[in-house]
């Protein structure tokens, strides 16, 4: 069988697989800020949303599957037990925001906390922004879906994929400082709009990346045991839609918001290490280097490279049939 040539991007990847990950992520970063700073749809009746860099995010990655001769699969989003990983992301994150929201109201028990049930923010700020109608709710439910397939497809998928002759904790880490830093414009927004004070903005900027390494970390870790990211999307999502919907309010402010975020990410953090070092590293794979195989959809092929040196990425030429995953 005559092998196929190499292309541009197919080269760069398997020589520089970090460069093309922080190439990825500035290309993202540019649109994200021109989203954030310049167009400013979030100040917006009829949308709320900064959503036009999530969209090009989709496109981007779809782009840059295809020139590497990748395909979804090759990067866990699509599999037969879609419906299995998805439920667990779902329950996983149900559970958890359960708890924090308990904890978050018990906390402010003292102060008359109200329930409420409206479309919000996701600046990470204490005021309450209300926002209400069909249209603003609908388009927060797809807003959503986008947001987690861009963020999980890259940082999760493609820079896994990417990475994966690398060690596992390095990759690992390296993507989730890039996932950390592409959540600080939020906070930088939260400064220029003056809803935060610099130094509390600046706080949370360092805040935003210490949480990307956990939170991403904890998805990788998801990933390589499942070979699917499709929990961390559901578990992405779900998070999402909490914090945008359901508030404790008290005084025009809910001042538990983000403890609920950190209680929730950090209580799956510690469930999802706590399955891998009690069962997982036990009973399956003791090390995560060698990630599980991406179960790819009924009579999809996975694209396939042992890399030689290098970072291990999906192979660039040829394919061979994907074997299920350990899950």
């Amino acid at each position: 069988m005559e092998e196929e040539k190499t292309n541009w991007l197919q080269s760069f990847v398997k020589k520089h697989p970090y460069w093309f990950c922080w190439a990825a992520f500035g290309i993202l970063m540019v649109f994200r800020a021109i989203d954030f700073f310049v167009l400013r749809l979030d100040d917006t009746e009829w949308l709320g949303y900064t959503t036009i860099h999530e969209v090009i995010g989709v496109i981007l990655l779809a782009l840059i599957l295809w020139q590497l001769k990748w395909t979804w699969a090759s990067i866990g989003m699509i599999n037969k037990k879609w419906w299995k990983h998805l439920g667990i992301g779902l329950l996983l994150g149900g559970v958890t925001l359960a708890i924090a929201l308990v904890v978050e109201m018990i906390s402010v028990a003292g102060q008359s906390p109200q329930l409420m049930f409206f479309m919000g923010t996701l600046s990470g700020s204490p005021e309450v922004v209300v926002r209400t109608g069909l249209w603003i709710v609908l388009s927060g439910l797809i807003f959503n879906v986008v947001v987690v397939i861009t963020e999980e497809g890259f940082f999760r998928g493609l820079f896994r994929q990417v990475l994966k002759g690398a060690n596992f904790w390095k990759a690992a880490l390296f993507a989730s400082f890039l996932f950390g830093l592409w959540h600080t414009p939020a906070a930088i927004l939260a400064g220029i709009d003056g809803t935060l004070d610099w130094m509390s903005a600046v706080s949370f900027m360092f805040g935003y990346t210490v949480f990307g390494l956990v939170v991403g970390t904890t998805y990788s870790i998801l990933y390589a045991m499942t070979g699917s990211i499709l929990v961390s999307v559901a578990h992405h999502w779900i998070v999402n839609m909490c914090l945008l919907m359901v508030h404790i309010v008290v005084d025009n402010t809910e001042p538990g918001i983000t403890n609920r975020s950190i209680i929730t990410n950090v209580l799956t953090a510690l469930a999802v290490v706590g399955v891998y070092f009690l069962w997982y590293k036990r009973t399956k794979r003791p090390n995560l280097d060698v990630a599980a195989p991406v179960e790819a959809a009924p009579t999809e092929t996975v694209p396939v490279e042992v890399a030689s040196g290098g970072a291990g990425t999906p192979e660039l030429a040829g394919e061979v049939q994907a074997e299920p995953a350990n899950t």
